[in-house]
């Protein structure tokens, strides 16, 4: 038999099995013919492996911190719905394994909010972590290893909380020292999502709250997927007929009154979402300018049809980027806060959370856009300036200016990264 010969029979058992429609749909869920096994799977109850149940009040303030230093970057919960996984799941020693989801997530999170808070003398859990004999660090190390202690599990049960605990676990790994664990554990991320078909835009019968959190997984996906592209200089893992970012509504947790803030705007209600519709519109950029870049396999140095090519793509990535640019609104521009003297120094400038979230989107809108300016214009300085410095007249390359001008934009992009409020 040849794969042939074989499509038709295999087209009929897809049609008997998953109806019609889902034999020629491409976006229809991955549910697989033996997932009758995982529901069996998950009839019991389970327990943790290689650590003591966590403290419960350090555990929900953990998750606070979460919500106040990870959560306005990295978008994949519902804050209500998280909160109230948390309440039900924590303070006690074992779970439904329906559950698992919910509690590995938790503890991500957690372990997000630990690496944050971990040098912050001020944090209020450090003296309760001291009489249980532990600190920030062993704290830490437990809940990663148990969380990796249960992965495969949790990949089986293929929940969304599969694609939450992969995204943050490789982000920590990608900030902490472990690139190659990164990589593999984004890749993870990324399976979980189509396995759970977040690629497709079909809506279901699933609540309001529900359609928003898978939107914004996979819209984070194809985020982590392309910044981690970028970095390590790898293929992207999504397809890109799938790459498509998905569109965002307000929930409970989105809107914010203006007249809460400290800070004139141009409305009197404001969406958290406006920066990740920016940022995912950004990494929509980054993409374009990685793929065209990767099959312009630049030489060094570049040939009169490579310089040429490589110079279109940075025309038209710069007027993209101007476009980005002009859609910024006033309360995520970086230069109106400053121009009302708030850099971030002082914390009592900010009367709520509302008003230090929107100040730190605006200086992440300012990292997207210079990081973005670099990327584009690297590929000139790295196939160029190792010939002009071996070169006996430098100067009298005939794309000078351009190198120039690549040059002076790229540090100029640098320096304004280099005067990041770090406070």
């Amino acid at each position: 038999y040849t794969a042939e010969t074989l499509f038709p029979y295999t087209t009929l058992f897809r049609s008997n099995l998953y109806g019609r429609e889902a034999s020629n749909d491409p976006n229809c869920a991955a549910s697989i013919p033996t997932e009758f096994r995982t529901d069996q799977s998950r009839s019991g109850n389970w327990t943790l492996l290689g650590m003591d149940i966590p403290h419960v009040a350090v555990m929900h303030d953990l998750i606070d911190e979460y919500f106040r230093r990870c959560h306005w970057f990295i978008y994949i919960f519902h804050e209500p719905t998280l909160r109230k996984q948390a309440q039900e799941v924590l303070g006690r020693e074992s779970w439904k394994t329906q559950e698992r989801g919910a509690v590995l997530a938790t503890f991500m999170a957690a372990a997000m909010a630990l690496q944050a808070v971990s040098n912050e003398e001020s944090w209020v859990g450090h003296h309760i972590l001291k009489e249980q004999g532990m600190d920030c660090t062993s704290m830490l190390n437990q809940l990663i290893a148990e969380v990796r202690r249960h992965l495969l599990d949790l990949l089986e049960d293929c929940q969304i909380e599969a694609v939450q605990v992969c995204s943050l676990l490789g982000t920590f790994y990608m900030f902490n020292g472990n690139p190659n664990l990164a990589w593999a554990v984004l890749g993870m991320a990324t399976r979980a999502g189509y396995a759970l078909a977040l690629h497709s835009p079909r809506i279901g019968n699933q609540d309001k709250v529900m359609i928003q959190i898978r939107r914004r997984c996979w819209n984070h996906l194809k985020v982590a997927d392309t910044y981690a592209s970028m970095i390590y200089g790898r293929p992207t893992s999504l397809d890109p007929a799938f790459g498509s970012t998905q569109p965002l509504e307000d929930l409970d947790d989105t809107i914010v009154s203006a007249n809460s803030l400290n800070i004139p705007t141009e409305s009197d209600v404001l969406s958290r979402i406006t920066f990740y519709t920016l940022k995912y519109r950004m990494y929509d950029i980054v993409a374009e300018v990685l793929s065209s870049l990767r099959l312009l396999k630049l030489r060094s140095p570049p040939s009169f049809r490579d310089w040429a090519s490589l110079q279109q793509i940075i025309h038209e990535g710069t007027e993209q980027l101007k476009y980005w640019r002009a859609d910024v609104p006033l309360h995520l521009n970086l230069e109106h806060w400053r121009s009302l003297d708030i850099d971030g120094s002082d914390a009592r400038r900010f009367e709520n959370n509302a008003s230090r979230l929107f100040f730190m989107q605006a200086i992440a809108i300012d990292f997207l856009y210079d990081t973005t300016v670099i990327l584009l214009h690297r590929p000139v300085l790295e196939t160029t300036i190792p010939t002009l410095q071996s070169s006996q007249n430098p100067w009298k390359n005939p794309h000078n200016e351009q190198i120039k001008n690549s040059l002076d934009i790229s540090v100029a992009a640098a320096t304004r990264v280099s005067n990041a409020p770090i406070h």
